[in-house]
């Protein structure tokens, strides 16, 4: 549960403070199983691609469940839920699961 929720007397400062209403910063999900494929390759796709992205992930890698972010703050877009889908898709990665756009905050505070 988020430590702080929008009140009617909190101001724009407040809400910039706290990444409330107009500030909030949007992620998704990403929970499943790697391809059995991937264990062969010396580095990290998933990783790699991400961090071309300019987004980062926290969580954890086996099993994967974690949360995308943009990295340095910001939001994600339904956009780059469908590029991670159609990535996964391309590298045989049908057993991971991407999740909604939801608060970064919110996710983190869980």
């Amino acid at each position: 549960m988020r430590f702080y929720t929008l009140r009617p007397h909190h101001r724009r400062r407040h809400r910039k403070k706290f990444k409330l209403a107009e500030f909030a910063e949007f992620g998704f999900a990403l929970r499943g199983a790697d391809p059995s494929h991937w264990a062969d390759q010396p580095d990290d796709r998933l990783l790699a691609f991400v961090d071309y992205q300019g987004w980062c992930f926290d969580g954890e890698r086996q099993p994967l469940d974690g949360f995308v972010s943009r990295f340095g703050g910001g939001s994600l877009t339904e956009v780059d839920r469908e590029l991670m889908r159609s990535w996964l898709a391309e590298q045989g990665a049908d057993r991971i699961d991407v999740g909604p756009l939801q608060d970064h905050w919110e996710w983190v505070s869980n």
